[in-house]
């Protein structure tokens, strides 16, 4: 059996430790769980006619972002473009982008434009460590000469 230094040894058991972290996720900043409900402005129900749009989180640098799906219940569950669950630590912009109703008849009511866009989104919020619930209020859109 060949003999090796203990620092060898050291440096082996250090690239596994590496090694056995990268294969973990631990390179990766840690993510933290987002969920909300999307509302209109003016109703306290939950936003059921944007069922199947989505709700994004886009970092204020927009380097990052995180996007749920809008249930039929008007709630949504965040995840990482890379499929983990949540956000990462850091302020966001939130749009809220309405479902595509190709074929189907137009629900009653959809988002102004304005919010579904980070750039020209207003709603700002920041994911802080633990589960975070957020409730987003957004503006319906009026229409011509409405």
């Amino acid at each position: 059996m060949a003999t090796t230094s203990s620092g060898e040894t050291r440096a082996g058991a250090a690239l596994v430790t590496c090694l056995l972290m990268l294969a973990a996720g631990c390179g990766r900043e840690s993510t933290y769980p987002v969920e909300g409900v999307v509302k209109f402005r003016g109703d306290d129900q939950p936003a059921t006619d944007l069922a199947g749009g989505a709700v994004v989180f886009t970092s204020t640098d927009l380097k990052e972002s995180s996007k749920g799906i809008i249930g039929g219940d008007g709630t949504f569950r965040l995840e990482t473009l890379d499929a983990r669950d949540g956000a990462m630590l850091r302020k966001y912009k939130v749009a809220v982008i309405p479902p595509v109703n190709e074929g189907a008849a137009r629900k009653s009511r959809t988002v102004d434009s304005r919010f579904a866009s980070p750039v020209t989104s207003p709603i700002e919020v920041e994911i802080t460590k633990g589960p975070n619930q957020f409730e987003v209020i957004v503006e319906a859109f009026k229409g011509k000469g409405k």
